[in-house]
């Protein structure tokens, strides 16, 4: 649960920042690539090598933000362009990815979030963020690191075999989670997530469904 507990907290420390219709600006800095495998990415053929590397580390980001001191999990959404190593000013209310894109990218969390917290699971959900980025359509049919405009390729291959195997399961998920930003121009692009809170209306009705249940096992309790 290392994995889902970081990005809960990164989302909590930019939930004002994304509801807001103001740019926040935030100092970033990366500490630490917790969990991660070896990967080679290609987009429309073309191999993407970071700083010259055709295989290069996959996985999650442990972010310090500079100012509160507050650590949290993050996510590449740029698979070109590396990660900047020093305090990196991000904007927290920038560009976001399309509608349909989002809309996957809270299945992925929403399913298999809590599963990318080791080196296999981390580098899987990484490569399939960049499948749902980069791929050119948002079917869930066409999703496979093998095939299409973003394909991708590792040192495991259980990273791949597991990237796909979730990847072709993400309409067995409801979108439950918020997706949040951070963009820079010197530096990847990054996100976290977070569960979108369900409305008062639904809180009102699970707390007296509860209710109603515990009277029931009280009465029980009782009449035995």
């Amino acid at each position: 649960m290392k994995a889902a507990l970081g990005l809960l907290c990164g989302a909590a420390m930019t939930c004002l920042a994304t509801t807001s219709s103001h740019a926040t600006t935030v100092t970033l800095d990366v500490l630490s690539m917790p969990n991660s495998q070896p990967a080679s990415a290609q987009i429309g053929g073309r191999e993407v090598e970071p700083r010259g590397s055709n295989q290069f580390a996959t996985g999650s980001f442990q972010m310090r933000d500079v100012n509160s001191l507050e650590e949290f999990i993050a996510w590449c959404i740029e698979v070109n362009i590396p990660i900047d190593d020093a305090p990196t000013q991000y904007q927290t209310n920038g560009p976001r990815l399309a509608p349909e894109r989002e809309d996957l990218l809270s299945r992925l969390f929403t399913g298999y979030a809590d599963r990318a917290d080791n080196d296999i699971g981390a580098a899987a959900f990484q490569l399939a963020i960049w499948e749902i980025v980069e791929e050119s359509s948002t079917l869930v049919a066409d999703f496979d690191l093998t095939d299409g405009l973003f394909t991708a390729a590792s040192s495991r291959q259980a990273v791949v075999n597991r990237a796909n195997r979730w990847l072709g399961r993400l309409d067995h998920f409801d979108p439950e989670y918020r997706i949040n930003y951070f963009r820079s121009a010197n530096s990847q692009d990054l996100i976290t997530a977070a569960p979108v809170p369900l409305p008062a209306s639904a809180l009102l009705l699970a707390a007296g469904i509860g209710g109603l249940a515990m009277f029931r096992r009280r009465r029980n309790a009782s009449t035995a």
